[in-house]
């Protein structure tokens, strides 16, 4: 009979789940070891993997705050996929506005409240108001470095942002810490403390326009296109019947 059970309904269970299952909704009471031996005769669950390990250098652990917490907020969550699923199942749940709900008030009101929360020994908050001194603005902040120039400036997409304090007027080379909070706000903070300070936009530079020729202007280009065209002339000439060329009287002869 258990064994049907099994293969029919519970077949994706493991063998705690199916032991607390079996008790509880059809009032059969086994012990772990003959239930893993029938499933395992009727290889229902795999055997565990005997192999050989080579043993490891024991390593100091660190303790971290809130370590233990963190186990047992994995150990929980392995609980939750490993039951939660095959319930799910058996209760033809398919969507997931469904599976919201069954969780909501069925799996967390009815198993895990029930069976897996232990109250605490002292009933009171551990959770400690925060000082006026901690801002959490900056803590949940964006923090970004960068190294003032020669000029006393930060840049920053696009702007340059001039960096002085009273405490050090030359702040050249010194590294600049930007920290962008979660509204878009922006702070400069240099050696823990804040600067104030405002974007400084890049001029924007004019298009160019070419200046107005004078008459001046006009009579010098004049001259000096007649005499390159009064060498040009000369030059052909020489290369087409190896005349001499003269540079001296060319420059020297008048042009018409």
């Amino acid at each position: 009979m258990v064994v049907s059970l099994v293969k029919d309904l519970y077949f994706d269970f493991n063998v705690t789940h199916l032991l607390e299952k079996l008790r509880d909704s059809h009032g059969i009471d086994l012990s772990y070891s003959t239930l893993y031996r029938w499933c395992r005769e009727e290889k229902l669950v795999k055997a565990p993997r005997r192999t050989r390990r080579k043993p490891k250098k024991a390593r100091p652990r660190m303790r971290r705050e809130g370590y233990e917490a963190k186990d047992r907020v994995e150990r929980s969550f392995r609980t939750i996929q490993d039951r939660l699923i095959p319930e799910m199942r058996i209760n033809g749940i398919k969507s997931m506005k469904e599976a919201n709900f069954y969780l909501k008030n069925t799996f967390i009101r009815e198993y895990w409240n029930k069976k897996n929360v232990i109250p605490p020994v002292d009933p009171e908050t551990a959770f400690l108001e925060l000082s006026d001194e901690i801002d959490l603005d900056e803590i949940c902040a964006f923090k970004f470095d960068r190294k003032t120039a020669k000029d006393q400036t930060i840049s920053w997409k696009g702007k340059k942002y001039p960096v002085s304090s009273e405490f050090l007027p030359d702040l050249r080379g010194f590294n600049a810490n930007i920290r962008v909070l979660l509204n878009g706000d922006m702070r400069i903070f240099v050696m823990g403390r804040k600067i104030e300070s405002e974007g400084l936009t890049k001029p924007v530079k004019e298009p160019f326009k070419p200046k107005e020729d004078t008459d001046f202007d006009k009579a010098m280009r004049t001259f000096y296109f007649r005499y390159v065209n009064q060498i040009y002339c000369e030059l052909r000439e020489h290369l087409a019947t190896g005349k001499v060329l003269d540079m001296e009287k060319v420059l020297r002869k008048p042009s018409g």
